[in-house]
C-alpha cells in the first residue's frame, strides 16, 4: 500500500472505529521514521571513524557494527510497545530514533577534530 493510500485507510478505519488502528499508525510512522535512522547512522559512523588509534580500525567498526545491530533490534522492539496503552503509537516508534541520536549527538561532540 502507498502511503497516501495508508493515509486514506487510516481515516476510513478511524471512522469505523476499529482497534487495528494503533497498528495502522504504527506502520504510517515508521514510513517517516526509517529515512531518519539513516541519517543517525551516519552521524554515529563519522563520530566513531573520527578517532585514530594506535592499533588500528578493528575496534571501531565492531563498535559501529554493533551500535547498528543494536539500532535495528531497538526499532523492532519498539513495535511491542505499540500496543501498551501508556505511550503512544508516534513515540514508541520515534524513541529509538530519539535516543539513539542523543547519543549520535554525544558521540560527535565527543570525538576527536
Amino acid at each position: 500500500m502507498t502511503s497516501p493510500a495508508l493515509w486514506t485507510f487510516l481515516e476510513q478505519e478511524r471512522l469505523s472505529g476499529s482497534e487495528a488502528v494503533v497498528y495502522h499508525e504504527m506502520e504510517w510512522y515508521r514510513r517517516t521514521a526509517y529515512p531518519f535512522s539513516v541519517y543517525i547512522l551516519v552521524l554515529i559512523a563519522v563520530a566513531l571513524a573520527s578517532e585514530k588509534r594506535r592499533g588500528g580500525i578493528g575496534a571501531q567498526i565492531a563498535i559501529g557494527l554493533l551500535l547498528a545491530v543494536t539500532y535495528i533490534f531497538v526499532m523492532q522492539l519498539s513495535g511491542i510497545f505499540v500496543a501498551s496503552p501508556y505511550i503512544t503509537p508516534w513515540l514508541a516508534v520515534w524513541m529509538p530514533n530519539l535516543l539513539f541520536a542523543a547519543l549520535g549527538v554525544y558521540l560527535y561532540l565527543r570525538a576527536a577534530k
